[in-house]
């Protein structure tokens, strides 16, 4: 599932490629790109009016599948990029933050105009990031077009080995993180919350975390995580190993077992968004992973293929994982089930923040509050749940079975 990232290290080559040459640099490559419609929005402001932070964002909005080929070629070869041309992700997408269609990308309106400002951070930032100070950082904020999500989105194109977006994808527990940048913390507090995110999703690169917290965002906003745990033993059936075929490929290969019917029930239910636990055994937790692409489901259910992961948390942590662990390779797991292993998982310090985050997205958050905040004797407790809701979304999304599980609750 590499291809995915494929455009981590193009995007890199040409900021850094950008950044180390003059202005004019930019100015007169970017008339050359064929932006693949009449009049680009990029030049409507006159050749002086192109700065690197509207370029690339603008770059970024050019993420559709018809647009893709014309314009992603045209800047390789325009501006003489090394790296391999990236190709579309699982869904003929780029997985990287998009302006929608009809937004405005650039950084100004050409009345209000700011290179200096723009061309200074955009430099330090593809340099070295200990030389921007706040107010600098406050400077381009301040700008009529920019805000917190537009510049930390487009600081994570041009850099998303160090930067992650400030955006609405972030947990809610990062919310307050946020809100600092905004009121005027600035740059610090942005590193801050990068540096935060880092000790939730250890050994992940912030490309992954982004690509993870854009799904979680996405996908739980209307029902919560399903879990599930794999062990690793059925990797020794294929003569693989895990830190190749699980942790640096991102995929999940459960096709080993004999009962073939009863595997293809559990993992088509598989969707974008779910959680895989990782084990080895009842000895070792080994990762934790969200579900980017289920190949397994698919019109001729073949199980040859695999589940696409993103790793967000790689901690190899020994000891008992369970008294009662389930006895298939693969399965569903989760709170409170009699296979023990997502449980087991909650209760070691290195994945916990991991799976709080997570379940912060979701009403799943109300199942594992701290002490303080449960009701004392003869006290009773709020429900947080809106006790009328409209449940909505295409067929096969899960509404009937949402329905009967929050009545439950």
């Amino acid at each position: 599932m590499k291809e995915i990232y494929s455009w981590v290290p193009w995007l890199t080559e040409l900021s850094t490629k950008i950044a180390e040459n003059d202005n004019s640099y930019l100015i007169e490559n970017a008339k050359k790109v064929d932006w693949g419609k009449e009049n680009p929005a990029l030049l409507n402001y006159g050749p002086d009016n192109i700065d690197p932070f509207s370029f690339t964002y603008f770059l970024a909005q050019s993420n559709r599948k018809n647009s893709i080929s014309t314009v992603f070629a045209s800047v390789h070869e325009v501006f003489e990029l090394t790296s391999e041309i990236p190709s579309p992700g699982l869904g003929d997408t780029f997985t990287f933050p998009t302006p929608p269609p009809h937004a405005t990308a650039l950084f100004h309106d050409g009345s209000n105009f700011f290179p200096d400002r723009l061309w200074e951070l955009f430099r330090k930032s593809t340099a070295d990031t200990t030389k921007i100070d706040d107010n600098e950082f406050s400077n381009v904020l301040s700008i009529p077009m920019v805000g917190v999500p537009k510049i930390t989105q487009c600081l994570f194109l041009i850099r998303p080995e160090i930067f992650i977006p400030a955006d609405k994808t972030l947990p809610k527990s990062f919310k307050e993180s946020r809100d600092q940048i905004t009121a005027g913390g600035g740059w610090s507090k942005y590193l801050e919350l990068i540096e935060k995110l880092k000790l939730v999703f250890p050994g992940s690169h912030m490309y992954e975390i982004a690509r993870a917290l854009y799904l979680l965002s996405y996908r739980f906003s209307n029902r919560n995580p399903e879990f599930y745990s794999v062990t690793t033993s059925v990797l020794y059936e294929r003569g693989v190993l895990w830190d190749r075929d699980f942790s640096e490929n991102g995929v999940v290969h459960v096709n080993s077992f004999k009962n073939r019917a009863k595997l293809l029930e559990v993992i088509t239910e598989v969707e974008p968004g779910d959680v895989i636990l990782v084990r080895d055994g009842v000895i070792k937790a080994c990762g934790l992973g969200v579900v980017e692409e289920n190949g397994y489901v698919s019109a001729d259910k073949n199980l040859e293929d695999a589940i696409h992961v993103i790793w967000i948390n790689r901690s190899s942590v020994k000891g008992k994982l369970s008294e009662k662990y389930q006895l298939e390779n693969f399965g569903k797991d989760g709170p409170g089930l009699a296979t023990g292993v997502y449980d087991a998982f909650r209760k070691i310090d290195a994945y916990k923040s991991t799976l709080d985050t997570i379940e912060s997205y979701s009403m799943m958050s109300e199942h594992h509050q701290n002490d303080e905040d449960q009701p004392k004797d003869g006290e009773t407790k709020m429900l947080s749940i809106p006790l009328n809701q409209i449940l909505y979304g295409p067929p096969g999304t899960g509404k009937t079975y949402s329905t009967m599980k929050w009545c439950l609750e």
